[in-house]
């Protein structure tokens, strides 16, 4: 099986370059482009990871799609029982919880099981059919 590890490192050059301590980075960085470095490292920057294991690309890049999937699912399922936590508690407001949670007030209503808002996962089946059936007249026409 093919396995593909990334080392993430970071060459380091260090020049000796005629300017005053008070220079900008940018001029810095401007200096060094015309200079030759006097000396030239390189260090490791993390910890190795594979990247990619065997199989198909394609495959892969599935399986890495569903992973990420399903890894929104769990915080999304974590952050409704946090916000419900704190709505029961009085502790934050919707719009609070909304702006926190990096999602809209609709989505904090639907968690309630306030009508109006959310994904269609989050809406009664009545709600759900009744759009569809709405969506297939506009379709017919």
């Amino acid at each position: 099986m093919k396995f593909v590890i990334h080392q993430p490192r970071i060459e380091v050059r260090e020049y000796d370059l005629p300017m005053l301590p008070e220079a900008t980075d940018q001029q810095v960085l401007a200096q060094a482009a015309t200079a030759a470095p006097e000396s030239v490292s390189v260090v490791d920057a993390g910890s190795a990871f594979v990247h990619l294991r065997g199989g198909d690309e394609v495959e892969r890049a599935g399986q890495m799609l569903a992973d990420a999937r399903a890894a929104e699912d769990a915080a999304m399922a974590a952050a409704k029982q946090v916000a419900l936590a704190a709505l029961d508690a009085g502790t934050k407001s919707e719009r609070a919880l909304a702006a926190a949670l990096g999602v809209d007030r609709n989505t904090i209503r639907a968690w309630r099981g306030k009508n109006g808002g959310g994904k269609d996962s989050d809406l009664a089946p009545g709600i759900i059919a009744a759009r569809e059936q709405h969506a297939a007249g506009l379709n017919t026409r």
